[in-house]
């Protein structure tokens, strides 16, 4: 299982002055030629080091990409068959305000489902690439693994990883 896990950065000003470039990385297959997604320097950079290691912490600050370059990097992984399914887990607020829609705002055809509130037990077993829980529904998860063998994922990214800290 790849692992992400996404770190707030306090100071990381020297980002902003990097100008765009497209996202390009070596892979075992090149990325779809229907890409149109253009990633900073800085975050084809992380990308990069998300694709080159199988564990990697992203420190960047609020609004800088982490989500992006999880999916970029998701993405890629993806297109090369290295991965087929992702699991995020972050606070509530992130879960529903953010992932679902970061998909669907840069295009990537992938779905999501959302392990919160009375249908999660549908949404768990359905077809989604990408499945998005909070922090305090991670007994819930492990009890259904538990009774359940066919529930895995391939990458798992830690949103706001402060939660973890403990």
């Amino acid at each position: 299982v790849r692992t992400l896990i996404h770190i707030k950065l306090v100071s990381t000003e020297s980002y902003l002055r990097w100008g765009l470039r497209p996202m390009s990385w070596t892979r075992k297959k090149k990325a779809t030629e229907s890409s149109t997604l253009m990633l900073r320097e800085y975050q084809r950079h992380v990308v990069d080091q998300m694709l080159a290691n199988e564990s990697h912490g992203v420190l960047l600050r609020p609004g800088l990409g982490k989500t992006l370059c999880s999916l970029a990097a998701f993405n890629e992984l993806y297109e090369c068959g290295e991965v087929a399914t992702m699991l995020i887990v972050a606070p509530l607020r992130i879960v529903h305000g953010v992932w679902e829609q970061e998909v669907k705002k840069w295009g990537f055809p992938y779905g999501v489902g959302i392990l919160h509130g009375p249908k999660k037990d549908e949404v768990l077993f359905e077809d989604h690439q990408i499945q998005v829980i909070n922090y305090e529904g991670l007994e819930w998860l492990a009890e259904h693994m538990i009774s359940n063998s066919t529930v895995r994922w391939d990458m798992l990214v830690l949103d706001e990883s402060t939660k973890i800290k403990n």
